[in-house]
């Protein structure tokens, strides 16, 4: 018997064993708390499953969990399960578990707005109101772990839920400039494509005013490898993000340690011209 005759669904035809559903954690919980939700969701687990290690969200962002939520979608594999665990609201948004059309990705947590550039790419096939709203300390722990142990052990999401139309999902308004996220090199990456250089008719080795909530901040210069560029260069480079997100940067340094930016503030660029 051949390999392709076996009546196996967890085999594949690329020759792997077992085919594992995949679960990524994005939260501001960054101590033991993860450890507590990992624990929670295999407590009820009847079938495997691959927990990616936890990604690290700046505390109470949306905007900085919507974006890698966002990125780490264009790398992940099919049916991936997203569960969230950031709520910086006040109020208690709906509980919701979802699933997209394209990559058959299943996204669960609060519908506090982090899902809405998600869904805004790949499409939302299914969306439901998860049966219980009601407050518990840590539902992060306590509340979703059994709904998503459930899924991962074959109850089709319709079963877990109320549905609701797929348009009342709630969505960030993230806007052009907007700074999304800071990596542990002090990189700033930027709500803005290459088409904004273009636009500023801005060429490589052209310097740019930058500004920070509508305050001069830095004059940089524009590289299209910011590390060929002297140590302590400030610069503005097309970085790996999403097609080309703009990216601020100190070659070989922390910007943020010379300017005080943070998730959420504006950045203003503007080409510079030498009047002298």
């Amino acid at each position: 018997m051949s390999f392709y005759q076996i009546n196996d669904t967890r085999l594949t035809q690329k020759g792997s064993f077992f085919m594992k559903k995949k679960l990524v954690l994005l939260s501001d919980c960054t101590d033991v708390a993860v450890n507590e939700i990992r624990m929670s969701i295999y407590e009820g687990l009847k079938e495997d499953i691959q927990i990616e290690p936890a990604i690290n969200i700046i505390p109470f962002s949306l905007i900085n969990c919507s974006f890698l939520l966002r990125l780490v979608s264009e790398i992940a594999e099919p049916n991936t399960i997203f569960y969230i665990v950031v709520n910086p609201i006040k109020g208690q948004p709906p509980r919701i578990i979802g699933k997209t059309i394209e990559k058959g990705f299943v996204f669960v947590g609060r519908d506090s707005g982090v899902f809405g550039w998600l869904v805004e790419r790949y499409g939302c096939a299914e969306l439901y109101h998860i049966n219980n709203n009601k407050f518990v300390p840590f539902g992060g722990k306590k509340i979703y772990p059994n709904v998503i142990s459930q899924y991962i052990n074959g109850i089709p999401i319709k079963d877990l839920g109320t549905l609701v139309d797929s348009n009342t999902l709630n969505k960030l308004e993230i806007n052009e400039g907007t700074v999304l996220h800071i990596d542990n090199f002090g990189l700033v990456k930027i709500m803005y494509d290459e088409g904004v250089l273009k636009a500023l008719d801005i060429k490589n080795g052209d310097f740019v005013n930058v500004s920070v909530n509508g305050n001069f901040a830095i004059k940089a210069l524009y590289s299209e490898r910011m590390m060929s560029e002297n140590d302590g260069v400030f610069t503005v480079c097309v970085g790996s993000s999403l097609n080309g997100l703009l990216e601020l940067g100190c070659v070989r340094g922390n910007i943020c340690h010379k300017i005080n930016v943070k998730v959420g503030d504006h950045i203003g660029l503007e080409k510079y011209v030498n009047v002298c």
